[in-house]
Formats: structure tokens, C-alpha cells, sequence
């Protein structure tokens, strides 16, 4: 019985230290690569829940773990240890998702479709919503739901007490019944009046086929009254153009006569001396009474001229 119970002491013992190095070489496995790796610096809005060591796929294949996550400047680093980035294009871009239902996360890279190679170890990401913040939007959701059934809830209320006030009811029954009379009023007038309506559209017609019809046999003689109303106007232009020419020369000769007045009464020429000064004024009458009487003398009596023509 001693030798049994030692023995089952050994095998628990044994079977401790195999699950122990099993699970911690599960672990070890997980983060450890072979060969050659590079590392890719991801940057994420938020880490969205990403843990270290999570795995790295590209395209649903796994080639890479998490091995760094870092705030920067409002935004989060993450650094993954790759095999290789050689199918990466250079708009490739990351995700974080959820790894499976029971839990986890996983960086899913998407390679990208442009020509050109990814030529740095850096690319942008995003961070879609996870179950929890899809649950805390539909809290809220949920409280803004509330507060339109209760505005709702209200607002029947209101419509209730209105449609349950008699008077409103009459009121409304007596709108509907003078709608429905005018409504038939409207209807026998049309019924009653439909030729009258139909001749009178006819007629319109008519008279808009008559004015095309006017408008298109006068045609040439619209375009000749209207090239002769623009050479008139072109005259009249003309003409305005000459009245300014005009206009100026009378302005230049009322300067001048304003000129010739100022200087006549000023006593600058000759006119105003003769105007003004009686000193010459005098003297031009008395010279022409002189050769007045001299004419008068000549005439009565003649002209003894004693000449010599050729003498020495």
C-alpha cells in the first residue's frame, strides 16, 4: 500500500513537470522565428486591446508576432517581427481585428495593389470598433432611444387630448364638409364648363401658331427696320458728336468775346480808346468837322494848283 501511494506521488510529479514544460514550450514557440526577420512599425489610432506576442497576418496567413506597442504623439506604435515583407505594396495597410469569437486579437495586414514596392518598415493602420465599444455605442443608443419615446410618447399624448377636444372634432368635421362641397363646386364647374375650357385652349393654340407663324414671314423685315434703327442712331450719334464740336467752338468764342469786353473796358486797345478816351474822341470830331468844311470848300470854289511839270 506504502509502495502504491509513492508511486502515484511519483507519477503526479512527472505529469505536473510535463504539462509545465509543455505549456511553456507552447509559449516559446509562439514568439520564437526562424531565420531572418524584419520589423515593421505599424502605427494605429488605438491599440484596439492588442497584446504582446499577438500574431501578425497578411492576408489570413500567419508571418509575424507583436513585439512592441508604444504611445506616440496621440496615436500608438506597434512593432512586428516579420519573415518577410517582400509581397508588400506600397499602399499596404494594417487592421486590427478580432482573432476568434472566444477572445484575442490579431494585426491583419492587407499587401496593397499598387506597382510599386513598399520601400520602408512603415505603414498606417486602423482600429475598427471591437465588441466593447460597439456595446458602449449601443448604451448610448439605448439612453437616446429612451429620450425619443418619452418626446414620442408625449407628443401622442398632446395629439390625443387634441383629437378627444369636441369642439376641435366639430371644427375639423366642418372644414372636411366645406372642402368636400367645394371640391364637388369645383368639379361641376369644370364638368359644366369643359367646352368653354377646351375652345379657349384651342384658341390659345391658334394664337401662338398665328404670332410663330407672323413672326417668321416678317422676319427679314424686323432685321431691316432693326438695321435701319441702328444707322439711325448711328447718325444721331454722329450728329451728337458734332453738336460737342459746336457746343466747343461757341464756348472758345463767348472766351473770346468775354475777352475782348474785358479788354475794352480795361482801356487795352485801341476800340476802348476810342470808346473811352474823349481827349481822342475830341479830337477825331473836331478833325473830321475840319476836312468836312474843307470838303465843302473844295466844292464850292475848287482847287488853285500852281504845278510845274519838268523844270530846272
Amino acid at each position: 500500500m506504502h509502495n502504491t501511494r509513492q508511486a502515484e506521488i511519483k507519477v503526479g510529479i512527472v505529469s505536473f513537470i510535463a504539462t509545465v514544460l509543455l505549456v511553456g514550450g507552447i509559449f516559446l514557440g509562439k514568439s520564437m522565428h526562424i531565420g531572418k526577420s524584419v520589423m515593421l512599425k505599424i502605427k494605429f489610432p488605438s491599440s484596439g486591446n492588442i497584446q504582446m506576442t499577438s500574431p501578425v497576418l497578411v492576408n489570413g496567413v500567419k508571418r509575424g508576432l507583436v513585439k512592441n506597442i508604444k504611445n506616440y504623439e496621440g496615436s500608438v506604435y506597434i512593432t512586428a517581427e516579420m519573415d518577410h515583407i517582400d509581397d508588400l505594396k506600397a499602399d499596404a495597410h494594417a487592421r486590427i481585428s478580432i482573432l476568434e469569437l472566444t477572445g484575442g486579437k490579431k494585426v491583419e495586414i492587407f499587401p496593397g495593389t499598387s506597382e510599386e514596392k513598399l520601400n520602408t518598415l512603415f505603414i498606417e493602420g486602423d482600429t475598427p470598433p471591437d465588441m466593447a465599444d460597439l456595446v458602449a455605442y449601443a448604451g448610448g443608443m439605448v439612453h437616446k432611444l429612451g429620450g425619443l419615446i418619452y418626446a414620442l410618447d408625449t407628443t401622442l399624448q398632446s395629439v390625443n387630448a387634441l383629437i378627444g377636444d369636441d369642439d376641435f372634432r366639430n371644427k375639423l368635421t366642418n372644414t372636411l364638409s366645406y372642402a368636400e362641397l367645394a371640391t364637388r363646386d369645383m368639379q361641376s364647374l369644370l364638368a359644366s364648363n369643359k367646352g368653354d375650357i377646351t375652345r379657349a385652349l384651342r384658341n390659345a393654340e391658334e394664337i401662338s401658331s398665328s404670332l410663330k407663324a407672323l413672326l417668321r414671314d416678317n422676319e427679314p423685315k424686323l432685321n431691316a427696320m432693326i438695321n435701319k434703327a441702328d444707322m439711325a442712331i448711328n447718325g444721331i450719334n454722329s450728329m451728337l458728336d458734332k453738336s460737342d464740336v459746336s457746343i466747343n467752338n461757341l464756348n472758345q468764342i463767348t472766351s473770346d468775346l468775354k475777352s475782348i469786353s474785358g479788354e475794352i473796358k480795361n482801356g487795352n486797345n485801341t476800340l476802348s480808346r476810342l470808346i473811352y478816351d474823349k481827349q481822342l474822341s475830341n479830337r477825331i470830331d473836331t478833325t473830321i468837322l475840319i476836312l468836312n468844311r474843307l470838303m465843302l470848300k473844295i466844292g464850292k470854289q475848287g482847287i488853285d494848283a500852281n504845278v510845274r511839270i519838268g523844270f530846272r
